[in-house]
């Protein structure tokens, strides 16, 4: 999977996925990792990962729709995948979690997909 992201779309993904780390109301150690780790497959190491994550928490919401939203295809199915493995990472899915997705999907324009097919994506880039 190809994908190309600029470091303002970066930091909308990154505002989308700490929404989702923070929806159920319990930041879970697996969830952050998964972050950490997905950003370092882009090059962002622990020494950019805070000032993006600073830039993300910063960055206004309806902003990061509105970025995520002009994406192309290939971007949009890798952010749903994160955000499903994200929901998933701690072993539980709550229902706040999994309408944040189902909202953030729709909103966004983002293709539908299983936990499971999260997963296999996430694995693939």
């Amino acid at each position: 999977m190809e994908l190309q992201f600029r470091r303002f779309e970066f930091e909308a993904v990154v505002s989308l996925a700490l929404a989702m780390i923070h929806a159920d109301g319990d930041v879970d150690f697996k969830e952050t990792m998964v972050l950490q780790m997905q950003l370092d497959r882009f090059g962002i190491g622990v020494d950019q990962y805070q000032s993006l994550v600073v830039a993300a928490k910063n960055m206004d919401k309806l902003r990061a729709l509105s970025i995520i939203t002009n994406l192309g295809y290939t971007e949009k199915k890798y952010i749903t995948a994160l955000l499903g493995v994200l929901m998933a990472a701690d072993g539980k899915i709550d229902d706040s979690e999994m309408k944040m997705w189902t909202f953030t999907s729709l909103v966004c324009d983002l293709p539908q997909m299983s936990i499971d097919e999260a997963f296999e994506i996430i694995k693939e880039v």
